[in-house]
Formats: structure tokens, C-alpha cells, sequence
């Protein structure tokens, strides 16, 4: 069955539009979207959140037209973790707790002992606890990407949706919530749609990936057949090595800075 089905989409503004985007996956699946800079991505993101709406073609969440749902159901079904936290005077607990609005029952307008029990957990499992009573405009970048994270996880949605959901984060905390992520999905069997730019987090972690350049979709595969020399070194203009990793054979980049480029022999 399909968590997310687009077909025939155009949509973009202006100055840039994403089009003839056609695109299937599958409920339970972890997807990639990669690409350079200015391909399309965060604007293919933005219309599977609602948030851009299509100027021909549709998307359907779970068979239902996505833009006939209402932002309470929407909400319920999808938690977007952006590369970018809202700028709010809350605490980091506050902030989580905000991920509980969606599903408040009539009346409620305050959170409950559960509330506070789900948002407790989120933290844990974020490594964000010690924070709570912090201001999050008071911590760093990659502690607020770990807070968005934990509001997300609270939220208890069927799909997940992370633009650079590795961003501001060191190698560490990188790896780190890439494996909670994956843990997660075990756990909960969600969908996650996510945009990386890293290719080889984007290989170890994700089973499907989407390669846009200029507003179109160039490949969707698995990371082997996406992650080729030739496809990669078209697409990004950059030469690179591909090796495959022995153990788990998922293809690995080396990129070919000029410093160390081989003349090639005429």
C-alpha cells in the first residue's frame, strides 16, 4: 500500500518549478531525497507537508487527496522536522509538549499526565532531557535539531518528514539520530521521507532514493542503482569513485578533489 502517491505534479513558484513529478512510496518505507543545491528538494517536501499546493496534479496520503484533510488530520498523520526550528520563547519541554496538540481531546486545553509521559520519553530518546527547562532560542543549533526531532517523535505521526534532519550536527550526533530514526521505524514501522545531502548517510539509511536536478526527477531506486559514478559526477558536476562497502555492499563515495585527481592520459 502506498503512504504517499503523487501524480503528474507541477508546483513551485515563480522563479522555480518542480514538474512532471511522479512518485510512489510505499507505507513503512525509509526514502531519500537527494540532489544538488537548488534541484528541488525542500519545495518537493513543502508540497507533500500541504504547504505548497500543486498548479496541476495531486498527491494523495493514504488514498485521500492530501489538500482535502484538514490541518488537525494532517497533523495527526505527519510531523515535519524542518532544518530550521521555529523561533519560540518556550522552554525545550514546551516545545515538545507541542507536538501533543493534534491529538487533544474535545476541551483539552491543557496536557495531560500521558502528555507529559510521551514528551518525557521523546527527550530520552533524544538525549535532550538535561535541556527541558531551557530557553530553546538558548541552545545550540544542533540541540534544537534534536529538540524539532523530539517534538516530532512526540507527535506520534504515520510519516515522517525531515529536510537535513543531519544538519548543524557533528559526526556523532549525526550517526547518532540517523540510528534513532532507524530504530524508530522498526519500532513503529512509519514512513519517512527525508532530504539529505550527505550520500552516503543517504546509502546507509535510506531503502528507495529520489535524485532531482533542476525541478525533475532523474533516478528512483534503490542507493546501487541511484549512487553510480556516472549519474552522480552528471548530476553534481563533480567527479567521484564509487565503491561498494564488502560486508553490507551498500555503495560509498570518494570525491576526487582536484589536489588529487589522476592527469588523464590523452
Amino acid at each position: 500500500m502506498s503512504a504517499i502517491s503523487i501524480k503528474d505534479l507541477y508546483c513551485g513558484y515563480d522563479t522555480f518549478l518542480l514538474s512532471d513529478i511522479n512518485l510512489e512510496v510505499e507505507s513503512g518505507q525509509i526514502l531519500g531525497i537527494i540532489g544538488p543545491n537548488g534541484s528541488g528538494k525542500t519545495t518537493l517536501l513543502k508540497a507533500i507537508t500541504g504547504l505548497l499546493k500543486p498548479r496541476r496534479g495531486e498527491i494523495l496520503l493514504d488514498d485521500n487527496n492530501l489538500f482535502s484533510l484538514s490541518r488537525r488530520e494532517l497533523a495527526r498523520k505527519i510531523a515535519v522536522v524542518a532544518a530550521n526550528s521555529d523561533e519560540l520563547s518556550l522552554s525545550v519541554e514546551e516545545y515538545v509538549l507541542l507536538g501533543r496538540i493534534p491529538h487533544y481531546g474535545a476541551f483539552q486545553f491543557l496536557e495531560s499526565d500521558k502528555d507529559f509521559a510521551i514528551a518525557r520519553q521523546a527527550m530520552e530518546q533524544t538525549k535532550v532531557s538535561a535541556l527541558k527547562n531551557h530557553s530553546i532560542l538558548k541552545i545550540s543549533a544542533g540541540e534544537r535539531q534534536l529538540t524539532s526531532l523530539a517534538r516530532a517523535i512526540c507527535q506520534d505521526p504515520s510519516l515522517f518528514l525531515l529536510d537535513e534532519p543531519t544538519s548543524h550536527l557533528d559526526i556523532a550526533h549525526q550517526i547518532g539520530t540517523l540510528n534513532l530514526i532507524g530504530d524508530l521505524h522498526q519500532q513503529k514501522k512509519f514512513t519517512v521521507i527525508m532530504v539529505l545531502h550527505d550520500l552516503n548517510l543517504a546509502a546507509q539509511y535510506c531503502q528507495r532514493l529520489v535524485l532531482l536536478n533542476q525541478g525533475k526527477i532523474v533516478k528512483i531506486g534503490t542507493p546501487s542503482q541511484v549512487l553510480t559514478s556516472d549519474l552522480i559526477e552528471k548530476v553534481y558536476k563533480t567527479p567521484v569513485i564509487v565503491k561498494k562497502d564488502p560486508t553490507s555492499q551498500i555503495p560509498y563515495m570518494f570525491l576526487q578533489g582536484k589536489r588529487f585527481q589522476k592527469p588523464r592520459i590523452s
